[in-house]
This record gives structure tokens, sequence and C-alpha cells, in this order.
């Protein structure tokens, strides 16, 4: 399939998209009762938001791979480096933390879900991504929106598998690792294979050119999915059959509505991109930087935000009933993230390299 470069607007609309629902997901943990009391507890919208992840993730390495396929050596370095530039720093921070919430509220550390063993273990399974295994669940310490970089991992495996691989090895490859991933990794894999087709359909649509008809027909379909997901989420939410978060079982990841709403997202995604293709904009722009500079921040701050709002929540006695108090950990969160970012791309580079290092060095002979 012929693939289209995106345009600096389209790629600006991601990044926007990125960073609404990196944002929507702290704000959404921030609601709960571990640091806030007289807010409704919005951890419904940081699920949802996790599901757009998903589909968003889907989009862009489908994108990826079919604008520069590459190897398959080369797929894994670049997606290793991705995600141990964030989840390295994430896990050290998380580790740090521990004792100091130990020892300054142990009552809220304890009413934190978590899972045994040591620290050591903990952080080897985790950062070998083999948290989420069915027989045994190992969350990242208290870092509870971990586990969803386990189940992105898995997904990146999975596609450049079926990607890479062909014939008998493709389809082993692919039963093997679908067997160690087990049924609750796979039962959100759909999401991020709708980003996948999301990214197709919209190539498709762009090869007969972007015509209003096409335009209008996105817009229409996206506004009419939405508009059923809103009526599920409001329904399900006002009988009150949403869960907290509790790191347990397949339905307490995303509930279902939450599913629903990554998928119909997934229609949204077309429409915005129609939209903003309409539109030139120019890369050197200040707004275009700024916005570019700041979603850089989205993984760091999704995987930082819950750790840091702990550590806060245990060392700093604000109030956790004042609405301006509450409002500036949240702003004080996103900008942590945001700053996080550089020096995580920074050890991206470091790591990519090291990685196709050890990928170009030839084997020495015993």
């Amino acid at each position: 399939m012929k693939t289209t470069r995106l345009t600096t607007s389209e790629s600006l609309a991601l990044d926007v998209i990125r960073v609404v629902a990196s944002a929507v997901v702290a704000f959404g943990h921030l609601t709960q009762s571990y640091f806030s009391t007289g807010w409704r507890d919005y951890t419904y919208l940081a699920q949802d938001s996790v599901a757009v992840f998903f589909v968003l993730s889907g989009f862009v390495i489908r994108y990826v791979t079919c604008r520069r396929a590459g190897t398959f050596g080369g797929y894994l370095s670049d997606r290793a480096s991705r995600i141990y530039s964030v989840a390295i720093p994430a896990l050290l921070f998380t580790a740090l933390i521990v004792p100091i919430v130990l020892r300054y509220d142990p009552a809220l550390y304890n009413s934190i879900p978590k899972s045994s063993g040591s620290t050591a273990y903990q952080l080897a399974i985790n950062l070998a991504f083999l948290g989420q295994l069915p027989f045994h669940a190992t969350e990242a310490l208290i870092n509870l929106p971990y586990w969803s970089v386990t189940y992105e991992v898995a997904y990146y495996v999975l596609y450049g598998c079926f990607f890479y691989l062909s014939g008998k090895t493709r389809w082993l490859s692919l039963l093997f690792l679908a067997l160690l991933a087990g049924t609750a990794v796979l039962y959100l894999f759909p999401l991020w294979i709708a980003g996948c087709i999301t990214h197709d359909l919209y190539q498709r649509w762009n090869e007969e050119g972007t015509t209003l008809r096409n335009l209008l027909r996105a817009t229409l379909i996206s506004v009419i999915a939405l508009g059923i997901a809103i009526l599920l989420l409001k329904h399900f939410h006002l009988a009150g059959q949403l869960s907290h978060y509790r790191p347990s079982s397949v339905g307490d990841r995303l509930p279902i509505t939450s599913y629903a709403f990554g998928g119909f997202s997934a229609i949204a995604f077309i429409a915005i991109l129609s939209f903003a293709r309409r539109f030139a904009i120019s890369s050197e722009s200040t707004f275009v930087k700024v916005t570019r500079f700041i979603s850089e921040g989205t993984f760091p701050l999704y995987l930082l935000h819950f750790p840091l709002l702990v550590l806060i929540a245990a060392c700093i006695p604000y109030n956790h009933a004042a609405v301006i108090p509450k409002l500036a950990i949240f702003f004080f969160v996103l900008l942590a993230g945001i700053l996080a970012g550089h020096p995580c791309n920074l050890l991206k580079d470091r790591l990519r390299n090291l990685f196709q290092y050890a990928l170009s060095r030839p084997a020495t002979s015993s």
C-alpha cells in the first residue's frame, strides 16, 4: 500500500491528541481518593484516554513501518530505545520514592494496590516487560499506569512478527507470543489493531484525494460514533457500574465503555486528520515547535505522573478538598512531565545507537 507522508498539520493534530490524552490521564488519577476529596472520581476519563493511546499507537506504528519498513532488527531497536528511554527513569524514580512514601505516609502507601515480591524482583520483571504474564501478574511497585506499557510492548512485538516475518516462522511466533501474553493482553489488542486499520483507511482515502465527500463522510460517521459512545458512557457512569482503578482482572484494566470509546475514537481520527490536511502550516512556526516540544513530554508524563502524585500527597500536607492546591499540583505534574521529555529523548538517541551497534557487530567464533 502506498503511504503518503503526513503533512505538518496532520502530524500536529496527532501531537495535540497525544497531549490532551496524557493530560486527561493525569487529571483523572488526581481525582482519585488517594489525592483528592470533594471532586467526583474521574478515573474513567483516564481509562478512556488510555484506550485512545492504544489506537493512536497502532496508527503511528503502522505509518512508520509502511513509510519506511527497514529490518525487523531495526524496528525492534527503535521500539526498545523509545520505550526504555522513559521506562528506565520511571522505574528508578518509583523505586526511589517508595521508602520516602513509606516514611512519611505509610497509610497512603498501604492503600495503593501492589504486588508481592521484592523491589528488585518487581523492577526486573517490569524492566523486561513481563509484569503482566497471565500466570503471575506483577505491578511496577506503586506505578499503577505502568501496566499499559507492558501491553504496548507485547503489541509492538506481535505486530513486528506479523509485518516482518513470513511463512511458518510468522505464525508460530504469533502463536507463541499470544500464549505468552495471555487473554488480558489480547483483550485490548483489537484497540491497537483499530489504529492500524484507521491508518490504512485514511491512506486509501488520500489516494482518492481529500474530497469534500470523503471529509463529510468521515465527519458524519465520527459524530454518530462518538455520540453513541457518549451515550454509553453517560449511561454506565450514571448507573455507577464503572469500577475504580484495580489492577487485577481483564475488565478492571479498561471497562467495556472505555473499550468502546477507544474504538469509536479511531473513526474520529480520520475526520480530524482530514480537516487538518486542508490547512498548510509551516514546520518552522513557533506554534508547531512549542506543540512538538510539549508532545515530547507526553510519554514521560504518562509514566511519571502517578508516582509523582503519590510523592506529593505523602510529603506535602495540602488540603485535599481545596481546588487551588489540587490545580497547582496538576499543572506542576504536567510541567514536570513536559520538561522530562527532552532528557528522555537524548537517552533514546543514545540507546538507539547502542542497540544498533549491538545488532551490527559481527558474530565472533568461539
